[in-house]
C-alpha cells in the first residue's frame, strides 16, 4: 500500500513528484499521529515520508483511534485528524466540499482515500493504492495453468477489491 497522490486546496502532489512545503508540512503532521498506528495506510504515510525525507519530530499527545473511521491527535498544538468522510462528520470537521468528486473518482478506479484535517478545517485528501508483488500475476497465472481454482479475500471495500483483482487479470497490479 502506498500513498499515490495528495490533494490540497488548488494543487495536487503526485508521487514521484517533489514535494511542496505544503505538503512536506501535512505529511510530516499525519506521520505524527499515524507513528501510534498500526494499520496499512499509517504504514503508507510512514513511508511517504521516509521517501520524501520528511523530519517526523513533533511531540503528539491525546492520540485517539476508531477502527474502521480514522485517527485523531494532538500535533505540536494543532488538532490532526485523518479518515473517513464518517470520521470527519463524527469529530465535526469543516469539510471541504471539492474533496468529494475526488474521493468518487478515486473510489470508482479501486483507489482509497483518506481525508485529513487541521485544527478542524479539512485540507487534504490522500490517494492510497494497494500495490501487488512483482511476481504476483505469473504466479497467478501458474496457479490457474495447474488447474486451480482462485479466490481473493479482502477487508477492503468490494470495489477496491474487485479493481484489484482486474489488475491481475491484466497483468498491471504492480
Amino acid at each position: 500500500m502506498a500513498v499515490s497522490s495528495i490533494r490540497m486546496d488548488g494543487f495536487v502532489w503526485e508521487r514521484g513528484d517533489e514535494m511542496p512545503e505544503q505538503v512536506i508540512n501535512l505529511v510530516a503532521n499525519l506521520a505524527a499521529v499515524e507513528n501510534y498506528s498500526e494499520h496499512p495506510v499509517a504504514a503508507a504515510i510512514m513511508e511517504c515520508a521516509d521517501e520524501a525525507e520528511v523530519v517526523v519530530d513533533a511531540s503528539v499527545d491525546d492520540f485517539q483511534s476508531e477502527p474502521g473511521f480514522g485517527i485523531s491527535a494532538n500535533v505540536a498544538g494543532h488538532r490532526i485528524v485523518a479518515g473517513t468522510s464518517a470520521w470527519m462528520d463524527r469529530c465535526q470537521i469543516e469539510r471541504n466540499a471539492d474533496f468529494n468528486l475526488a474521493e468518487q473518482e478515486l473510489d470508482q478506479q479501486g483507489i482509497g482515500s483518506l481525508r485529513c484535517a487541521i485544527d478542524g478545517k479539512e485540507l487534504a485528501l490522500l490517494a492510497v493504492e494497494d500495490h501487488l508483488r512483482q511476481d504476483a500475476p505469473q504466479l497467478i497465472a501458474d496457479l490457474k495453468q495447474e488447474g486451480m481454482q482462485l479466490t481473493m479475500i479482502s477487508g477492503d471495500r468490494r470495489h477496491a477489491a474487485e479493481s484489484l483483482a482486474q489488475r491481475w487479470e491484466d497483468g498491471s497490479a504492480g
